[in-house]
């Protein structure tokens, strides 16, 4: 999966999701588990990260949740043409954002 962004984001705990407690991810090669909360992590705009999953996940439920990850509002777009969806159960609430 390859997320852009328009705008600067930093994750000055390391680049987490709170959902993701059935697979580590990798992101432009660095490896991050969902324990792994003391790296900074900056993206600048117009910058892509690649998310590369190491198993099959089932489920995307939450997966870019503006109340868990607030730079959701920093991505442009979100490139899925790669992705592996056969083993894919639930996308419920994928992508979650807050209606002002």
């Amino acid at each position: 999966m390859i997320v852009y962004y328009g705008n600067d984001a930093e994750y000055p705990n390391g680049f987490q999701n709170k959902f993701r407690n059935d697979s580590i991810f990798i992101i432009n090669g660095d490896q991050r588990d969902k324990m792994n909360i003391t790296t900074p992590f900056n993206i600048y705009a117009g910058n892509k990260i690649t998310i590369y999953f190491d198993s099959p996940i089932k489920s995307l439920e939450s997966f870019f949740d503006i109340n868990y990850d607030p730079n959701v509002e920093n991505i442009s777009s979100i490139d899925f043409t790669f992705f592996d969806f056969s083993e894919i159960t639930d996308i419920n609430n994928l992508f979650t954002v807050s209606v002002h």
